[in-house]
């Protein structure tokens, strides 16, 4: 295990971006570049900073003062925190409210006020909520703006703070686009990867519900001489592509991009939305739409 820790250090470390940038303090941090956008058209000009917390992008600066600091007891945590330790903000924001990591800062970074935006589907199976019966601490965020009042229950169960639900902060952003196409979307579920046995058995349940599920869409859509679209999960969507391919010739497969209005379009202009388990299929229901999960 701790061989198989430091091989996955090394090669985050290999595949990162330098930079020699000189760190001021901000008083703003964003953490996780992810999300980081939304916070961008929140703010305005208000100095922020956005933390690389998947180190896609390293300070050479704080990265050896971190290394010199904890030596062989050293991990990506320790140079995080470091980092905010350098930046001393006022706040922290972050869009990834399933991440463990950020939920602890409170009791390193007491004076700082910290805060999440849900953004996905959260449930117990394999997911943070069934963690909760696997974790000996209480963590602490000062504010949860989260998608409603079972999810902020959930989160309250071992998550010290003040839960506010809003929705889905991306559904709310896009207004409901009034044009209707006679198709049907179906919102892919497919994954390729797995990190061990139970995982890769969950995998293999999910391409056979995906195999079924597909395959009766297909069929349903020929019958009733509708237009199949499949909206794509992956970037890189060529393996996805080519799973739904071998299983029915006759649809579009629409590429995911960047664009979270391209989605939201999508889904409002079908005559119906059907998903597995997908955050999209649940906003489409919010959003009225016809939607089969």
């Amino acid at each position: 295990m701790i061989l198989k820790n430091s091989l996955k250090r090394i090669m985050i470390l290999l595949k990162a971006k330098y930079s020699f940038d000189k760190i001021k303090e901000t008083e703003i941090v964003i953490y996780d570049k992810t999300g980081s956008e939304i916070f961008t058209e929140l703010l305005h000009n208000r100095k922020y900073f956005v933390l690389h917390t998947r180190f896609e992008k390293i300070n050479i600066k704080i990265f050896l003062k971190s290394l010199i600091k904890y030596g062989f007891k050293w991990k990506p945590i320790k140079y995080i925190e470091l980092f905010l330790e350098c930046l001393k903000p006022k706040y922290i924001l972050t869009f990834i409210d399933n991440n463990i990591n950020f939920w602890k800062l409170k009791n390193k970074f007491n004076d700082i006020q910290t805060c999440f935006i849900q953004n996905g589907y959260r449930d117990n199976h394999l997911d943070i909520f069934n963690l909760n019966k696997k974790l000996s601490e209480k963590f602490e965020v000062d504010k949860m703006f989260v998608f409603n009042k079972s999810i902020a229950s959930e989160y309250k169960k071992f998550i010290k703070g003040e839960t506010i639900v809003i929705g889905s902060f991306y559904n709310n952003k896009f207004e409901r686009f009034k044009k209707m196409n006679n198709n049907i979307l179906y919102i892919s579920s497919w994954e390729d990867t797995y990190s061990n046995l139970k995982n890769y058995e969950e995998y293999l349940l999910f391409h056979r519900i995906d195999f079924l599920a597909f395959k009766l869409v297909s069929n349903f859509a020929e019958k009733h001489k509708l237009k199949l679209k499949v909206l794509g999960r992956k970037l890189n969507y060529y393996k996805e592509e080519q799973f739904y391919k071998n299983l029915n010739k006759n649809f579009i497969f629409l590429k995911r991009n960047n664009d979270r209005k391209f989605a939201y379009q999508a889904i409002d202009e079908s005559k119906l939305t059907i998903g597995i388990d997908s955050t999209l299929a649940y906003e489409s229901l919010s959003r009225g739409n016809k939607t089969f999960l």
